[in-house]
């Protein structure tokens, strides 16, 4: 064997080596993901687990009329490494019925065991479903609000209107993937137009290349005036009856301050803190008269006013109030529940569990102590 001839041979002997270092185990079981159940589109999208090692994959699709789709593709060729996922639109265009799916992965150390199978079916001119608006609702200080609704994942375009008394004051179609519906939960995006003081509603239509779906239901907002600054709190010179101080949910930097405990002026309020400089962090929010108690849930704070018998719930990410309940006689006390529940204690004796369902308050049960 001549010099170049050895060379070439010791070259092609270390990237072997190389590899099956790299490569000791073959890949291990992939997780399917999408798609599964019923789907509208006739290209669909096939989403699977990336799956450390594997440099190829292999995608199994059995058809309706018992033919099989079989194709191997090169890991850098299709889009992988995207949130842990491998994906691949489909390169044939399905027709109505049912499908069932596999894939594996290989590399230079062997073959995974096949996933477990996935199944959809095509459903022939499905409309796509009723978006489920969720914010903004009830109170709120924000001129250009966040809109945020239910994700449809089937829908192509979104058609975002408000009205007030007059009409519609804004209306424009959005496609689905110039908004944030990154998690496939929820759609959202900032009012491009600032809103006057006053009443509205809102709602969202989805559309796909079947046709438009139903519009959602009407969802009411007010947009009322920020408190003036006066209402900052001032450490230099005090504040009326600072009675609650609490961490600021998911911020350990900030501070929640309930001052105003007692019926003289200036009570009632929910102000933000800086840990550090001791100063306050924009406007504080009117919550009732003689505030009693608060309570931090996901992102919401809720403040009980025993003097005006109400249940605040407040946006902790926006800072505003998105709801205000009427309670039982002087609600003194709340507390956690379990998941998005609370428990409301008063006076008289009664214990009421409300729920937060898509930023409004909602009674779960109530019940009375008897006294001794």
């Amino acid at each position: 064997m001549n010099r170049k001839a050895l060379m070439i041979t010791l070259f092609f002997l270390v990237i072997n080596a190389q590899l099956l270092a790299a490569n000791t185990s073959p890949p291990i079981k992939t997780l399917l993901i999408a798609p599964t159940g019923n789907i509208p589109i006739a290209n669909p999208l096939f989403r699977w687990s990336d799956v450390a090692g594997a440099t190829w994959y292999q995608l199994w699709v059995k058809q309706p009329d018992g033919s099989v789709f079989n194709k191997w593709y090169k890991r850098n060729t299709i889009r992988c490494g995207i949130s842990g996922e491998c994906q691949n639109t489909f390169p044939l265009s399905v027709s109505v019925g049912q499908y069932k799916w596999w894939v594996r992965s290989w590399n230079p150390a062997g073959y995974s065991v096949w996933s477990n199978a996935a199944s959809f079916q095509l459903i022939d001119n499905a409309l796509p479903a009723t978006p489920l608006t969720i914010s903004p609702a009830g109170n709120i200080t924000l001129t250009q609000p966040q809109m945020i609704w239910k994700d449809v994942l089937e829908a192509q375009w979104f058609n975002l209107r408000v009205t007030a008394n007059n009409g519609d004051v804004f209306k424009q179609w959005f496609r689905r993937d110039a908004l944030d519906c990154s998690n496939g939960i929820e759609c959202q995006t900032s009012l491009p137009v600032s809103l006057a003081t006053g009443d509205y509603q809102w709602q969202v239509q989805a559309w796909n290349n079947n046709g438009y779906g139903a519009w959602s239901a009407m969802q009411a907002f007010t947009v009322i005036p920020a408190l003036s600054p006066s209402f900052q709190i001032d450490i230099g010179n005090g504040i009326i009856n600072p009675y609650v101080v609490t961490d600021f949910p998911g911020d350990n930097t900030r501070l929640l301050v309930i001052n105003g405990q007692g019926e003289e002026a200036g009570s009632g309020f929910l102000s933000q803190l800086d840990k550090g400089t001791m100063t306050s962090q924009g406007l504080a929010l009117k919550v009732g008269v003689n505030p009693s108690d608060v309570e931090t849930i996901g992102d919401y704070i809720v403040v009980t006013a025993r003097g005006s018998n109400q249940i605040f719930l407040i946006d902790a990410i926006n800072w505003n109030v998105v709801d205000v309940v009427d309670a039982a006689d002087r609600p003194i006390s709340v507390d956690t529940f379990a998941n998005n529940k609370f428990i409301v204690a008063n006076y008289t004796g009664a214990l009421t569990v409300y729920e937060i369902l898509a930023g409004k308050i909602s009674t779960v049960t109530s019940t009375t102590i008897p006294h001794i």
